[in-house]
C-alpha cells in the first residue's frame, strides 16, 4: 500500500484515534502521526520480523501502541499459521484463511503467531470510537470487517483507507461498507488495490 498525502481526511485536530491493522514496519503508523499529531495510534502487525522493525521506528513515541498478532474475526484461534510471500517485500498473509482459496502467493515455511478478534483487541485497548483506519491485512480483510461491522464499529469509525486482495472480495467488502460509508474501489488491481471510505455524516 502507498501512503501519499490524507486527502478528504478529517481535520487534524480532530483526529484523536487511528487504528493500523497490518502496520508493517510503520509507514502508515508515522505518516498519521505527523498529520495527527494529536493522535493516539494502535499499530497491529503480525510478522514478528516487521514488529522489530516497526519497534525501533515508533522508538520514544508513547502515542503509538505496537499489537504484535494477527487479527480476525469473532472466534478468530489464539494462534495462526502466518505465510511469507515473494509479492512485496514484508508481506505476509494467515494460512487459515485460504485454505480453501487459491492464491498467487508463494508460500514459505510458516510460522505461528498469536491472534485475536479485532473487536476484542479494540476492546482490550479501549478504543471508543475510531478516526482513522488503515486495513491492508493480506486477504484477511473481510473477516475483519465482518466482525466490525457486527459490532458496530463501522458506524464509529470515520475514514478507512484498505487494501483489497482477490477480486471475489470486492463485493462483500463493497457491501459491508456501504452500509454506514460512502465507498470508493479500485477494481482494475491484478490482485490488490485500494480502497477508501468516509463514514456518510461526515463525508
Amino acid at each position: 500500500m502507498r501512503y501519499g498525502p490524507f486527502r478528504n481526511s478529517p481535520q487534524r485536530e480532530t483526529v484523536t484515534t487511528v487504528v493500523d491493522v497490518g502496520a508493517n514496519i510503520g509507514a502508515f503508523t508515522l505518516a498519521a502521526r505527523r498529520m495527527f499529531p494529536q493522535a493516539r495510534v494502535l499499530a497491529i502487525e503480525a510478522d514478528p520480523d516487521n514488529v522489530e522493525l516497526l519497534r525501533r521506528n515508533c522508538a520514544g513515541d508513547r502515542q503509538v501502541t505496537i499489537a504484535p498478532l494477527a487479527v480476525l474475526g469473532d472466534g478468530a484461534p489464539r494462534r495462526v499459521h502466518l505465510c511469507r510471500h515473494r509479492l512485496n517485500s514484508g508481506g505476509s498473509y494467515v494460512q487459515e484463511v485460504f485454505q480453501s482459496k487459491s492464491t498467487p502467493f508463494a508460500d514459505r515455511r510458516p510460522i505461528e503467531v498469536d491472534c485475536r478478534s479485532i473487536h476484542d483487541l479494540l476492546r482490550e485497548h479501549n478504543v471508543e470510537s475510531i478516526d482513522v483506519l488503515k486495513v491492508d491485512a493480506e486477504g484477511s480483510e473481510v473477516e475483519i470487517f465482518t466482525c466490525l461491522a457486527d459490532h458496530g464499529w463501522l458506524a464509529r469509525t470515520r475514514w478507512i483507507r484498505f487494501e483489497w486482495h482477490g477480486h471475489e472480495s470486492i463485493p462483500r467488502l463493497r457491501e459491508l461498507l456501504s452500509q454506514t460509508h460512502e465507498v470508493s474501489i479500485n477494481e482494475h488491481g491484478l490482485w490488490n488495490a485500494l480502497g477508501i471510505a468516509h463514514r456518510k455524516e461526515t463525508a
